[in-house]
């Protein structure tokens, strides 16, 4: 799995600004063998596991908002949610077509930034002067992703997440 998100702070109030207008783009690759939907018992001539491999990328993105605040000036809690749209394409090692389109869904997550600046100040400002990178944060966060019944694949997947955030 690889994505990227982006987080736009249009607001200036001192309630709204820690409203942000949140976007992410992603890929998730996997690769696997097909399972009969119906096989026999015991002495039945139909294995369990097809010979057919399929190959399925999954393409979700993400709009919505975003809260973000302050605990103790190293410790920012934030949650956030909107609608998606996931793209999707199916392939397989048999000749037979694949299935390829799109769902839509809705994402929801909820984490907390912890502040790393503190670690290295002078390093962060050597950060700041040479690529424009204000802030820096180790990031952990329980995201949710699903999309509305009714379309050719369904999907639900949540996961806790691990990365590092850079405010510019």
């Amino acid at each position: 799995d690889f994505s990227i998100h982006y987080e736009w702070r249009p607001f200036t109030s001192s309630f709204l600004k820690k409203f942000g207008i949140y976007g992410s783009l992603g890929a998730s690759f996997t690769k696997a063998y097909g399972e009969y939907a119906f096989h026999g018992r015991n002495g039945s001539i139909f294995p369990g596991r097809s010979t057919t491999q399929f190959r399925f990328i999954v393409i979700p993105a993400n709009i919505g908002l975003i809260y973000r605040f302050s605990l103790f000036d190293f410790l920012w809690p934030y949650f956030g949610g909107g609608p998606s749209v996931i793209g999707f394409d199916e392939t397989r090692n048999d000749k037979q077509p694949g299935n390829h389109g799109y769902d839509i869904g809705y994402w929801a997550m909820g984490g907390v930034a912890f502040g790393i600046d503190w670690l290295s100040p002078k390093s962060s400002w050597d950060q700041y002067e040479s690529t424009g990178v204000k802030h820096s944060y180790f990031t952990l966060d329980y995201s949710y992703l699903e999309s509305v019944a009714g379309g050719l694949v369904e999907f639900t997947v949540d996961g806790v997440r691990l990365g590092f955030t850079f405010e510019l």
